[in-house]
Order: C-alpha cells, then structure tokens, then sequence
C-alpha cells in the first residue's frame, strides 16, 4: 500500500514537472510585459469532465482568479459574468465595479455541487484601467476528487478585445 501511493507520488510529481515545461515552452510564462488599458476575456470553466465509455460525469469546482500584476496602477474589474454551454448567462458575480490595487487579486468560485453551466461553460470578465498597465492574469482553476482520484488543470483567458489606448 505505502509503495503504491509513493510511487502516484512520484508519478504525480513527475506529471507536474512535464506540465510545467511543456507550459513554458507553449508561451505560457511572459518575458516582456503586455500593456493594456481595458479588455474582454473569455475564460473557459469546465463544472464536468467525463470520463469511462458511460461517459460518466466528474463534477469540478472552478476558481476563477483576477490577479492585477502591475505594480504600480489600479484596475478596475467591470464585470465577471457566467455562461452555461449554450452561451446563456446564468450568474453576474459583480454587482458593481471591484477595484484591485497594485499586485492584488479576486477570486470567483462555482461549487462542485453547481452544474448549471455543464462542460462547455465560461466566464466573461471586462476590466478597465485609468493608464496603460501590466495586463492582469485571468485564469481558472478546476479540481476535483473523489474515491482516491483527483483532477485538477488551469485555464487561460482568452483575450477577445483589447484596447491599449
């Protein structure tokens, strides 16, 4: 038993390692900053994957996460909306505008328990600063466990407007 879990371990631990670099070398770390004034961002959230030839359901939390990585300005989040996989809105998680200082951050979180949105859901976040700034990371985090297995990955946000002036 001891050998089995060290050797996931290891496995998980070797796993980890081979995401990282295959995330390094795909563009995934930045070496010069982007500057940006206002943007739209789609960030894919999957609440399920499926998995077996039932394609049995694997419901997911999602964390979605706004980090301000200027050091220096404000940015202001205008809204962070959420979409089932048919593109329908199910949740506003902004009531009004949420200003993030210098290096802060804000996180969003659809439960497990909550499939609304299904495996083809995303977020639509809008953000907007006073200057030119560092562009903000935008990304979302899914984990899941059950019955000694767990998943978890990282998606991106997609720009799908930007203005730099």
């Amino acid at each position: 038993m001891l050998l089995k879990f060290r050797l996931r371990s290891v496995v998980s631990i070797f796993g980890i390692l081979l995401v990282t670099a295959w995330a390094s070398s795909a563009g995934w770390t930045r070496s010069n900053a982007e500057l940006g004034r206002q943007q739209t961002v789609y960030v894919p959230i999957y609440s399920n994957v499926y998995f077996g030839d039932r394609l049995q359901p694997f419901n997911l939390t999602a964390t979605l996460t706004i980090r301000n990585t200027d050091p220096a300005q404000v940015i202001t989040v205008l809204s962070v909306k959420y979409y089932n996989s048919q593109g329908k809105m199910v949740r506003n998680y902004t009531d009004q505008p949420i200003e993030l200082d210098p290096w802060n951050s804000n996180q969003f979180f659809v439960k497990e328990t909550d499939i609304t949105g299904g495996p083809g859901a995303f977020f639509i976040v809008k953000w907007k600063a006073k200057t030119q700034v560092n562009m903000p990371i935008i990304e979302a985090v899914m984990i899941g466990a059950a019955a000694n297995q767990g998943v978890s990955f990282i998606c991106p946000g997609q720009i799908i407007k930007n203005s730099r002036e």
